[in-house]
C-alpha cells in the first residue's frame, strides 16, 4: 500500500470555521470551532501543529482524489472531559452521511481525559469520497487535538519480466513456460523480452541468459 499522512505540519495556522484549508493530499473544511494549532507538546503526533477541537467541532475532506483501502488517525485528549468521536463518509454526489465503524465495529470511540486513542478503519472508500471527523462529545472550551490522519491505497503490483508463473522469481521452469508458448503458438505480449516487437528464439535467449545471470 501506499500511504498518504496530513500532520498539518505545512498547513497554515487557521481561525474557526476555515474553508478549503490546503493540506497535502486534499484540502480541509474546519467546521464548528475546529482550527489548525500550535500545540508543541500537547500533540497527539509527532509535530507542533494539529487539528484542533472542542465539542461540536468537524473536519472534513474536500472529495478524495483516488480510491482508498484504510484510514487512521491518532486523537488526544489533554482536557478533564471525555471526549466522543465519530467518522462519517458520504461518497461523490451524495449529501447524506453514513456512520463509519472503527476497525473493532465500534460507530463512537470515547477518549478518556489525558489519553490519546489511534483510531483506525479498514473499510474501502471510493475516489471521490469525503470523511467527516466529529468531536461529538468533549470539552467546551479547552482544546482537544487530532492529528496525523493517514490514507491507505492499493499500489498495483507490476510483475518481474520473466515471471510467467507469478510464483515471484525468474528461473528455469519459466525458460520451459516461454518454450511451450512458442511450440503451441499461446505467446502473449508480456514474453516480447528483447522489445522487438515479437515473441520468438531471441526472447527464448534473453531468458536463459538471465536465469544463468
Amino acid at each position: 500500500y501506499a500511504t498518504y499522512v496530513e500532520d498539518f505540519e505545512d498547513m497554515e495556522l487557521t481561525a474557526t470555521g476555515a474553508t478549503s484549508a490546503q493540506g497535502k493530499f486534499t484540502n480541509w473544511t474546519l467546521v464548528g470551532s475546529a482550527k489548525v494549532v500550535e500545540c508543541g507538546t500537547a500533540n497527539a503526533g509527532a509535530g507542533a501543529q494539529a487539528c484542533g477541537m472542542i465539542r461540536s467541532s468537524e473536519l472534513i475532506n474536500d472529495a478524495l482524489p483516488w480510491a482508498v483501502n484504510g484510514l487512521t488517525y491518532t486523537f488526544y485528549n489533554p482536557t478533564t472531559s471525555t471526549a466522543t468521536i465519530r467518522t462519517y463518509y458520504r461518497t461523490n454526489g451524495s449529501t447524506l452521511w453514513t456512520i463509519m465503524p472503527t476497525d473493532t465495529g465500534l460507530e463512537s470511540v470515547s477518549v478518556a481525559g489525558g489519553s490519546a486513542s489511534d483510531i483506525a478503519f479498514n473499510m474501502e472508500l471510493a475516489e471521490g469520497t469525503q470523511v467527516r471527523i466529529v468531536e461529538y462529545t468533549g470539552h467546551r472550551t479547552n482544546l482537544c487535538y487530532l492529528d496525523d490522519i493517514t490514507l491507505f491505497t492499493a499500489v498495483e503490483e507490476v510483475p518481474q519480466p520473466g515471471d510467467f508463473n507469478a510464483d515471484g522469481t525468474v528461473d528455469v521452469s519459466d525458460v520451459t513456460i516461454l518454450l511451450n508458448a512458442l511450440l503451441n503458438d499461446t505467446t502473449t505480449a508480456a514474453m516480447d523480452l528483447d522489445g522487438d516487437g515479437k515473441v520468438d528464439v531471441s526472447d527464448v535467449t534473453v531468458l536463459i541468459n538471465f536465469v544463468l545471470g
